[in-house]
C-alpha cells in the first residue's frame, strides 16, 4: 500500500468517525431542559378540597378541608393550606382543628398542624367552649392523640392557663399539659 493510499483511507476513517460523533451524540436541547418553574411544581394540587383518609380497616377516619392541596413530586408529603381537620367515626371527637398550614406524613400515620393552631371543643355541657391555641401540633389519627412540644395556651370563657407541651387524647377529651403551667382568671 502507498503512502497516498494510506493518508486517504486514514482521512476517510477520521471523517467517518466525526460524522459519527457528530449524528450520534445527543443534543442538549434548551427546551428539552425542565424550568425552575417545572421542576418546583407540584405532582398536584387542589384548591378547596377535602382528603378523606381511611383507618387500618379502610373505614373512613377522618377529613381534610384545605384552600389548597399540593404534593409534590420529590416526596410523597400532602401539603394543605387553611386547613380543617374533622374525625368521620362513630366516636366523633367534639374537637374541631383549624391552623394556617399542614402536612400528611408519606405513611399518613401523623398529620403535622402548624401555623396558628386552634383545637375548640364546643362541648354540648357547656355553652362555653374550650380553645387550644399553639404553634404547631402532631395529631396521630388512629390513635386520637394530639400532641406538641410548644407552648399552649388554654382558654375557656375567663379562664387560661399557658404550658409548655401539651398531650391530649381527642376522643376523650383529656388534656395533659407537661411544664411550665400557670393559671389565670380574668375577672
Amino acid at each position: 500500500m502507498n503512502i497516498r493510499t494510506f493518508l486517504l483511507t486514514a482521512v476517510l476513517v477520521v471523517a467517518a468517525l466525526l460524522t459519527w460523533i457528530i449524528v450520534d451524540r445527543p443534543q442538549n436541547n434548551p427546551e428539552d431542559e425542565p424550568t425552575s418553574d417545572q421542576r418546583d411544581a407540584p405532582g398536584y394540587y387542589l384548591k378547596v378540597a377535602t382528603i378523606t383518609i381511611g383507618g387500618a380497616d379502610g373505614t373512613p377516619l377522618y377529613q381534610l378541608h384545605a384552600q389548597r392541596i399540593t404534593q409534590n413530586p420529590p416526596d410523597t408529603r400532602i401539603m394543605l393550606s387553611d386547613v380543617r381537620f374533622d374525625y368521620l367515626e362513630e366516636r366523633d371527637s367534639p374537637w374541631e382543628l383549624r391552623a394556617a398550614q399542614g402536612e400528611i406524613s408519606d405513611d399518613q400515620q401523623v398529620v403535622k398542624l402548624f401555623g396558628e393552631v386552634r383545637l375548640i371543643n364546643q362541648n354540648e355541657e357547656s355553652s362555653t367552649p374550650t380553645t387550644v391555641m399553639t404553634s404547631s401540633l402532631d395529631i396521630l389519627p388512629e390513635s386520637y392523640v394530639a400532641t406538641t412540644d410548644e407552648e399552649v395556651i388554654i382558654t375557656h370563657g375567663r379562664y387560661e392557663i399557658t404550658a409548655k407541651g401539651l398531650a391530649a387524647d381527642l376522643n376523650q377529651g383529656v388534656l395533659q399539659l407537661r411544664s411550665n403551667v400557670h393559671g389565670y382568671f380574668k375577672p
